[in-house]
């Protein structure tokens, strides 16, 4: 939804409110996302660099 709201044009500030997170969470999310675009990756999956030890623990 939120990257639907940004291919309309919809500013981040209101893109982050009606989803209820910070506009700082969803720059970083857009970012990661148009990094792994740009890198070939699967949008969402870690990137290379991250190996298991540091990969952020679900629930945390």
């Amino acid at each position: 939804m939120a990257l639907r709201r940004r291919e309309a044009e919809e500013s981040v500030t209101s893109i982050a409110r009606h989803l209820g997170v910070g506009r700082s969470t969803l720059y970083r999310t857009f970012a990661a996302y148009d990094e792994a675009i740009a890198t070939g990756r699967e949008p969402g999956t870690p990137s290379s660099m991250v190996g298991p030890s540091e990969a952020p623990v679900q629930g945390a």
